[in-house]
């Protein structure tokens, strides 16, 4: 069924309570609101049939801004700082309060957000912004859900900065994403509020971002994390962790090429996994704290490279499902110049202290009996500035980015004329290889693309030195969305 009207977008989260559904409309651009939007109640089992609706008796709009469905009544902000309750089986107009006035908060800031309810407090939660000059802040208001009643005034506003994220709220602390196109440059993404009064307790702070999400919050263990995704150029989903006193960063989620996209929405947790979409149109899910990587491993030879940080990073961890009698696991010794070996004798590995612990950064030569299968692997990604050493002589070393990259990209600060990258190519059964010139890399196809999951000799001409990539480091744009 239509529920747009003319000209008018429906842009708020879709609310549900007992078999009824609940959104509202709004029309305008982006500095402006255009007309007298609209909050519908709609039948769930067949949205052609419409319960009631009530249009504002103002010029208003609802955008972003969902309800909350507290007993017998639907509450909802707008973009004229007003809130409004009404009945939500009748919708019949209960109470209302416009936040700019009762909180004294000129000029008049937009509602773009939904309203959170916590019941232990008997409050509401929104946020509000203004675009020009920026401006945003974080509003308590009580509510009560006996008689519907929202008083006339705020229990607390907190100057936030620009923002249109609903407030998640758990255990004191009410927490609360940051930015914008119209942001002031603040690097901060994510607020924690102290609930009582609106202080700020701690922030957490990414340089260049900006996040129009809504946290969510998951507690594991007594562990208090905050996921949420930033809406810049090649954007990230994060899980920070509340330690009480701080928040910390337990990971980050960067998708892969070519979703190098902005993320305007939020992230869904249930069941250990976290959803969320970007604007590249793909939905990802992800397993908390672990990540998933395949890499082939064919009958003969191959040269592979764990991109991930290991749990266990032990040779019956990581290859203990699959190896068949006779496979064969090279590490190469810079120290001796030679390569160690584990061999599998059907039971277990022979001396897997030849080559443990199985780590980013390192190749390994595997040299496999069996037919051809594909090794799985869990971890957790690298994050920072990595380095490999390489070393005179000879070393095996493994690409971590999952970014695919050139030689020249790779090594090109860093090669002597006569250095060779080899790569193993198991159509031919033979190394290919890549040599330094000293001006560029002679036939740099034979080893490219540099591409995590694979392994490669590096034989070095001149002295030791580091190969040093910054790992996930992104670039990002001033061209934000909405």
């Amino acid at each position: 069924a239509y529920y747009g009207l003319s000209g008018f977008q429906l842009n708020t989260p879709v609310r549900y309570a007992d078999g009824r559904i609940y959104f509202g409309n709004w029309k305008g651009g982006a500095h402006h609101t255009e007309d007298n939007g609209t909050y519908y109640c709609v039948d769930a089992s067949d949205v052609t049939n419409e319960v009631w609706n009530r249009t504002a008796p103002y010029a208003t709009g609802y955008y972003r801004a969902g309800a909350a469905i507290v007993g017998n009544y639907i509450i909802y902000g707008d973009v004229r700082a007003n809130v409004t309750c009404l009945n939500k089986d009748t919708g019949a107009f209960v109470d209302s309060i416009n936040v700019s006035e009762a909180c004294n908060i000129t000029p008049a800031e937009e509602i773009k957000s939904s309203i959170a309810w916590n019941a232990s407090t008997g409050r509401i939660y929104f946020t509000g912004k203004n675009s020009s000059p920026g401006s945003g802040h974080a509003y308590a208001v009580g509510f009560n859900p006996a008689t519907g009643a929202l008083g006339d005034t705020c229990n607390w506003s907190t100057d936030i900065g620009y923002s249109s994220s609903t407030p998640a709220v758990y255990n004191g602390r009410v927490y609360v994403c940051i930015g914008g196109v119209y942001s002031s440059g603040e690097p901060d993404v994510l607020r924690c509020l102290d609930e009582v009064d609106g202080d700020i307790r701690y922030n957490y702070t990414i340089t260049g971002g900006v996040s129009t999400s809504s946290p969510a919050v998951s507690v594991v263990d007594g562990h208090v994390y905050i996921y949420f995704t930033t809406n810049v150029n090649n954007g990230s989903a994060y899980c920070i962790e509340d330690t009480g006193t701080k928040f910390a960063q337990r990971w980050e989620w960067n998708p892969p090429e070519p979703d190098n996209q902005y993320i305007l929405q939020g992230m869904a947790i249930s069941d250990g996994y976290v959803y969320f979409g970007t604007d590249y149109g793909r939905v990802y899910a992800l397993k908390e704290r672990q990540e998933q990587f395949d890499i082939p491993v064919y009958n003969g030879k191959n040269l592979i490279a764990i991109p991930l940080i290991l749990d266990d990073p032990t040779l019956d961890a990581v290859f203990g499902d699959d190896p068949v009698a006779g496979d064969k696991i090279h590490r190469y010794n810079n120290g001796l110049g030679l390569y160690n070996t584990s061999r599998y004798t059907g039971t277990t590995w022979w001396h897997p202290e030849h080559v443990e612990p199985i780590e980013p950064t390192v190749g390994y030569v595997y040299e496999r009996v069996g037919a051809d299968y594909t090794l799985t692997i869990n971890g957790t990604r690298c994050t920072g500035t990595i380095r490999t050493p390489i070393y005179k002589g000879k070393n095996l070393v493994g690409y971590v980015n999952f970014t695919e990259t050139t030689l020249s990209a790779a090594f090109g600060s860093n090669p002597a004329v006569g250095d060779k990258v080899h790569r193993y190519n198991n159509s031919l059964g033979l190394y290919k290889t890549s040599r330094y010139t000293g001006t560029a890399w002679w036939h740099p196809e034979h080893v490219e693309p540099i591409e995590a999951g694979v392994g490669y000799v590096y034989e070095r001409a001149g002295g030791d030195f580091d190969w040093i990539y910054e790992n996930y480091i992104k670039e990002v744009k001033a061209n934000e969305k909405r």
